[in-house]
């Protein structure tokens, strides 16, 4: 797990970042084709936007050499240097939520125009990475890979803090979730409204509170300061990127459930409390029918946040 000044970035929007736009120069007909999906999602879920959102291009671990007290002696440490840049919602469904949309022969036709003619595809997926790799020498060039945020909230009587996704949410919609979003580029303006990486750093760890205030109703005061337990990529969002944070809360299940039924939230209609020690798969067996059913259907940035939440928490809870 690592604290905020674990945590570095450099954001880079020309040479990280990646919109819709730039496949126009690319392939029109794809541009297009992505134009198409977004407005039938928009069709079918109006209360869907575009807005800017962060991409995360790369993560580097590093080393961080310190002289200590004793001039003959180095400290070294580990930490995390992220590779930013800018993309946005509409890109995100286009070319990662829906990367599984098989082609058309005529969508199919058009992107294989541009790749050699050993290299096959057949989904929406496919075809942006084998483009990236024959024009840019690099899979993601034409994914948005949109960053997620992913918070473990557990109270103080030792639960963990999940909800059950609304109809109206971009994705994995009835799914059961952790209280989760986005960290916003309007939010990581510094005071000459500019990004940078340190910016980012402060909205990547505050953005996750953001959301559980907005979610669950959970005034931040009774949050402590995030801890990131890991990133990964979902294999189901054509390997969206998503942070998985660790925040303890300060009251217990009860209060927090008497402020969730006060809230006004709609991306979940539900909010669930599972047992601290009940987060492997393999405790999971003395849960209600009911609740065990409900943890049949995790969206895949939940999964990994329980996982790794185990991985740094589980011994100590089983204790």
């Amino acid at each position: 797990p690592l604290f905020r000044s674990s945590v570095t970035a450099v954001f880079d929007d020309q040479l990280h970042g990646f919109i819709l736009d730039a496949l126009e120069k690319v392939s029109a007909p794809v541009k297009t084709l992505c134009d198409r999906i977004w407005d039938k999602r928009v069709q079918d879920n109006p209360s869907l936007y575009n807005a800017s959102k962060f991409r995360l291009a790369a993560v580097k671990l590093k080393q961080s050499t310190d002289a200590s007290k004793n001039d003959n002696e180095l400290l070294s440490d580990e930490y995390l240097e992220l590779c930013t840049g800018l993309t946005d919602y509409k890109t995100f469904i286009c070319t990662n939520s829906s990367s599984n949309l098989v082609l058309s022969k005529t969508d199919l036709f058009d992107i294989e125009q541009l790749l050699p003619s050993s290299i096959i595809t057949r989904t929406l997926g496919e075809g942006l990475k084998s483009l990236g790799k024959a024009i840019c020498n690099n899979y993601r060039a034409f994914i948005s890979d949109c960053l997620g945020v992913s918070g473990i909230v557990t109270t103080s009587d030792n639960y963990v803090i999940l909800i059950k996704r609304s109809g109206i949410t971009g994705e994995f919609q009835g799914f059961i979730d952790c209280p989760g979003g986005h960290p916003e580029p309007d939010q990581a303006l510094d005071s000459a409204s500019n990004i940078t990486g340190d910016s980012f750093v402060v909205e990547l760890f505050d953005s996750i509170l953001e959301e559980i205030v907005e979610e669950i109703n959970i005034p931040k005061k009774y949050l402590s300061d995030p801890v990131l337990l890991g990133i990964a990529r979902q294999r189901l969002s054509n390997g969206r990127p998503v942070a998985a944070f660790k925040i303890r809360c300060a009251l217990d299940a009860s209060s927090v459930q008497m402020l969730y039924e006060k809230g006004d939230s709609t991306e979940s209609v539900r909010i669930i409390f599972l047992p601290s020690n009940c987060v492997l798969q393999d405790n999971r067996g003395s849960l209600l029918p009911s609740l065990q059913k409900d943890l049949a259907n995790l969206t895949p940035g939940c999964a990994f946040a329980l996982d790794q939440f185990w991985k740094v928490c589980g011994k100590r809870l089983c204790n």
